[in-house]
């Protein structure tokens, strides 16, 4: 006859220590998974704190989303167009004067258009701004300098920026509102003989401010405040647990 055996029971000493080793465990494992879940909850918090704070603070000069790489030279003539002082300014520069008898003149196009990291223009609304500096030496000079810009299906809208002689006009474009998807460009046209220079054109300060959606910014903010107070309650829990 076989002997049932019984898994043996421990004794009132076993018990209170397997207890007290798995309360451990638990107390292990909630303070672990609640750091972790605290530190990622800071870490959201402060990621929605740099987009709250980024999305309303300016972009200025030719970096970022206003990088070179996004700009194409078009028209493209005789003249140049290139970014200086560490892409804080952008130089629209006729061609050198021409050469052979005098009344020769040469004419020349230049221009830069802004293509946007996304087909199409500005990835999200917002309004431009720029001073600019034109400069067109000789008496009867017919050079121009101007700023084009158009939304998506519009009609191109033209700011003259110049025109004629300038021994150096100095300007500031009022913030134009530009929609999502919008394009804009700088334009000079200069026309040199033997003796004349040809014109310029500098745009220094650019700046960019883009629209921050009232939805958006309210739930940027309200995710923060979420995050933020989560955390705050960690803490309380763990003081508390701490003093008892």
């Amino acid at each position: 006859m076989g002997v049932l055996m019984r898994p043996l029971s421990p004794g009132s000493g076993e018990s209170s220590s397997i207890n007290q080793t798995r309360r451990d465990m638990e107390a292990i494992l909630d303070q672990t998974i609640g750091r972790g879940e605290v530190r990622l909850r800071r870490q959201a918090a402060g990621v929605i704190l740099t987009l709250l704070l980024g999305l309303s603070v300016a972009r200025a000069d030719f970096t970022g989303d206003f990088a070179a790489a996004f700009w194409t030279n078009a028209p493209s003539g005789s003249g140049s167009v290139a970014f200086s002082n560490s892409f804080t300014e952008l130089v629209l520069q006729g061609p050198a004067p021409a050469t052979g008898s005098p009344g020769v003149i040469q004419s020349s196009l230049d221009g830069i258009l802004y293509n946007g990291p996304l087909p199409g223009g500005l990835k999200v609304g917002g309004t431009v701004q720029f001073d600019w500096n034109y400069y067109s030496p000789g008496d009867a000079s017919d050079d121009e300098a101007d700023f084009l810009y158009w939304a998506p299906g519009g009609s191109t809208n033209l700011t003259q920026l110049g025109f004629g002689p300038s021994a150096g006009t100095v300007g500031n474009l009022p913030p134009i509102h530009l929609p999502e998807g919008s394009a804009f460009q700088f334009v000079l046209f200069t026309s040199t003989y033997p003796g004349k220079d040809a014109g310029s054109l500098i745009i220094p300060d650019f700046q960019f401010n883009p629209d921050i959606p009232e939805p958006a910014a309210s739930t940027l903010l309200n995710s923060l405040l979420i995050s933020l107070g989560a955390a705050h309650w960690w803490r309380c829990r763990r003081r508390a647990s701490s003093r008892s």
